[in-house]
């Protein structure tokens, strides 16, 4: 097989993957493996599909042949960087937390740029009494969130802790009180600091388990927005993420599939808990009120949902933000659901956030058996 036509192949297998056809790309992989030199990415891909289809002790043998190979040129350690961190994500959904959180830090070779321009040493776990350490935006707002949960632990090591900011996200992380100062995004220019860290380093610096992980909730202090004066009960909702940002497109769905919920439940009033609406959905519900000229920021959106009885989205920030405020909350996941959603044994709660109920889908890109069942539940409970 020429390399014209291996490349073709590739192609044309990342493409069914893209679409979730995974039983297609698996046979084009298995076809590659036996005619081109080059088998650890092959075998990372395979790993991939193993980690899709819930098969994480296969993904895991798979990863480990893959990171068996020792590349030399900068493209082929580039995917290795991202070889480490699908093994991650395949040993954290597995529960191995120790390991999982080790091969994670690998993720600083698939971006060394952003580790350029900070004046003191990369925090790995030293002493912090009476020093300043400065964490930055490594991730998206979500992520943040999700380990903000930390600044806890840094606190209780004695530090002064700064953090560099989004500014949609400045007057959130102002309610917390262990935080010492917050930055603009590159105020790091401006200040002096001993060590720099970020978020998603801090749980393997932790030495993070399933026992140990923190479950301080909530770990933000907001206010009430005690605006809604609406006398029903209240549910928010969120069901689809930015259209720039590409993995929201298979956890995103449409608000159609809400249609059976509100109509069964018409002493609910519901809120939308969107910013934006690209599609118009909005359009044909009426009876949902829009809450996005209210949702300046996070603090607000904070404010909003804590006024809620109950809260349902999908794999989004909102998700993590009602997570991280302990608000009775149903999140709607895909077939594959990310680590921090789900124990190894039970796919239904949250290790992270006791107040979460989690919903997979029971078949790849299959939303209306999940729908089905939410409006079984919801019949179940009394808001």
């Amino acid at each position: 097989m020429t390399e014209e036509e291996s490349q073709i192949l590739f192609t044309k297998a990342e493409r069914y993957v893209e679409c979730q056809k995974f039983d297609k790309a698996e046979a084009i992989y298995q076809e590659l493996l036996v005619s081109i030199p080059k088998k650890n990415l092959i075998y990372t891909n395979l790993g991939t599909l193993y980690l899709f289809r819930k098969n994480y002790v296969k993904a895991i043998e798979l990863f480990q042949e893959a990171l068996a190979f020792n590349p030399n040129d900068q493209l082929a350690k580039h995917q290795l960087a991202q070889t480490h961190v699908n093994f991650a994500h395949a040993l954290l959904s597995k529960g191995d937390y120790t390991n999982g959180f080790q091969e994670l830090i690998h993720w600083h070779d698939k971006f060394p740029e952003i580790f350029s321009g900070f004046t003191a040493p990369l925090w790995k776990g030293e002493d912090l009494t009476d020093q300043t350490i400065l964490l930055f935006m490594d991730h998206r707002a979500g992520d943040i969130v999700f380990y903000s949960r930390y600044i806890s632990l840094l606190k209780q090591k004695k530090a002064k802790i700064v953090i560099e900011i989004l500014p949609e996200l400045k007057r959130l992380f102002a309610a917390m009180n262990e935080i010492d100062h917050l930055l603009e995004l590159g105020g790091r220019t401006q200040y002096q600091y001993d060590y720099f860290s970020p978020f998603a380093d801090l749980p393997y610096y932790f030495k993070t388990t399933l026992d140990t992980l923190p479950k301080t909730i909530p770990y933000f202090n907001i206010k009430k927005s005690q605006t809604l004066t609406s006398p029903c009960k209240k549910i928010g909702i969120f069901w689809r993420g930015r259209e720039e940002d590409r993995s929201q497109s298979t956890r995103s769905c449409s608000l159609l599939l809400f249609s059976k919920l509100i109509q069964e439940n018409p002493e609910i009033q519901f809120y939308s808990l969107q910013k934006q609406d690209p599609k118009n959905e909005l359009a044909h519900f009426p009876q949902i009120i829009n809450l996005a000229p209210q949702l300046h920021d996070f603090y607000a959106t904070a404010q909003y949902m804590q006024e809620m009885d109950f809260i349902i989205t999908i794999d989004t920030s909102i998700a993590n933000l009602a997570g991280a405020l302990g608000l009775n909350t149903w999140v709607l996941l895909k077939h594959k659901p990310d680590w921090r959603w789900i124990y190894p044994d039970d796919h239904t709660r949250s290790p992270w956030y006791p107040s979460v109920r989690c919903f997979c889908q029971p078949q790849i890109k299959k939303w209306e058996p999940l729908f089905e069942s939410l409006s079984q539940e919801l019949k179940k409970i009394k808001i």
